[in-house]
């Protein structure tokens, strides 16, 4: 989130004013990117700043937040689809959540774009709302303020949409290598199905041998998986729940 929000500033010609990171290296080369000062620990920081921003583990956030404690800040903010806005604590008088509706990891190359949405929880004095509001502009063309639940219900969606899809694909991957099948093959229609959520709602689109009820194809499907326990199941799994539906 850190390199994200970095890359959004720096497209503004904006920078960070202070970073804090515990690897020396990783915070040299952050702030060599991104600006702002380094800072090897909390305590480093400058008394009085405008936005806090904690973008850390999950379960580091509670922690995080009750170490600034001391510091004068008007807002502090976690970037964290699953933790409560009460991890922030209330030594502040403006609290915020900002997820990104994105998978983004040290992995991939962090996007650029403006397009990424942002749920957004609010919580504490309105005074510094116009605050939050100017740097979500400059983060996002996409922003939803939400409350904690819908946004917990959100974080489960996009788990079942991202996570557990590519997961799926991942075992698709291997029983093609598996029986020396091209993957590649494969891949026009994976990208044909993914574009298929601009044409909402999706229901109607849904094709496969489960909506047609053709028990002969599935059959014959089951028997091709019959020592493949795991995706066997998974596919009597979707068969049932498109067929059930």
């Amino acid at each position: 989130m850190a390199h994200y929000i970095g890359e959004r500033l720096l497209f503004n010609n904006l920078t960070f004013d202070e970073v804090v990171g515990r690897d020396i290296h990783r915070l040299e080369t952050f702030v060599e990117r991104f600006g702002g000062q380094p800072c090897r620990s909390i305590a480093e920081l400058n008394s009085r700043v405008d936005i806090l921003i904690i973008a850390v583990k999950d379960d580091e956030i509670a922690n995080c937040a009750k170490q600034l404690n001391g510091l004068t800040a008007k807002m502090i903010v976690h970037c964290s689809g699953t933790q409560s806005i009460e991890a922030l604590g209330d030594a502040f008088h403006s609290r915020a959540v900002v997820w990104p509706i994105y998978s983004l990891s040290k992995f991939r190359k962090s996007p650029y774009t403006s397009k990424v949405p942002l749920a957004v929880e609010w919580g504490g004095d309105d005074t510094y709302k116009e605050l939050l509001d100017e740097l979500l502009d400059t983060l996002s063309n996409e922003v939803y303020y939400i409350s904690e639940k819908d946004r917990s219900l959100l974080h489960l969606a996009a788990v079942f949409s991202n996570n557990y899809i590519h997961h799926l694909m991942v075992l698709v991957e291997e029983f093609c290598e598996k029986n020396e099948l091209p993957f590649d093959a494969l891949k026009p229609i994976i990208y044909q199905t993914a574009a298929q959520v601009e044409k909402s709602p999706l229901r109607p689109l849904q094709t496969g041998p489960a909506i047609r009820h053709d028990e002969q194809t599935i059959t014959q499907h089951e028997a091709l998986l019959e020592d493949e326990a795991q995706l066997l199941a998974l596919y009597r799994l979707f068969v049932k729940s498109i067929q059930t539906k």
